[in-house]
C-alpha cells in the first residue's frame, strides 16, 4: 500500500476489529515498536492496558499485523506520550535516516521471519 492511501508513514493497522486500528484522520505520527522506556507510573499503566487490549484481541481471534507496534501505535493517538528521535530505533535500511547519529540499532529481521 502508498504511503498517501495509508496517510502516512508507517504499517498500520488495517483491520477495524483489532483494538490496534486507528482511523486514518488520527494517524500523525508513527511510532516504531523497537525502543520502550518511560517513568514507572505511566509505562505500567501503557504495558497493563495494551495487555488488556491484546488479550481481548486474542480472545476474538484477532493478531495486529505488526502485533505489539499496532497497539503501541494505537496507546501513542489515545495519550500523551513523550516522543524520542529516530535515533533511538535507527534502522540503517532506511535511507530518510542516513542523516543521523544512531544511539539505538534495530536489526532488521525481514518481513519474512517476522510474519
Amino acid at each position: 500500500m502508498s504511503i498517501v492511501r495509508l496517510e502516512g508513514l508507517g504499517s498500520w493497522e488495517v483491520d477495524s476489529a483489532s483494538r490496534a486500528f486507528v482511523p486514518r484522520r488520527l494517524r500523525k505520527r508513527y511510532f516504531c515498536g523497537g525502543t520502550w522506556m518511560g517513568r514507572r507510573e505511566p509505562f505500567l499503566f501503557m504495558i497493563h492496558e495494551l495487555a488488556q487490549r491484546v488479550r481481548a484481541d486474542l480472545d476474538e481471534g484477532i493478531i495486529a499485523t505488526w502485533h505489539d507496534e499496532s497497539h503501541i501505535n494505537w496507546f501513542a493517538v489515545q495519550n500523551e506520550t513523550g516522543i524520542l528521535g529516530s535515533e533511538y530505533c535507527y534502522a540503517p535500511s532506511f535511507p530518510n535516516l542516513a542523516d543521523l547519529r544512531p544511539r539505538i540499532v534495530a536489526v532488521d529481521k525481514g518481513n519474512e521471519r517476522t510474519r
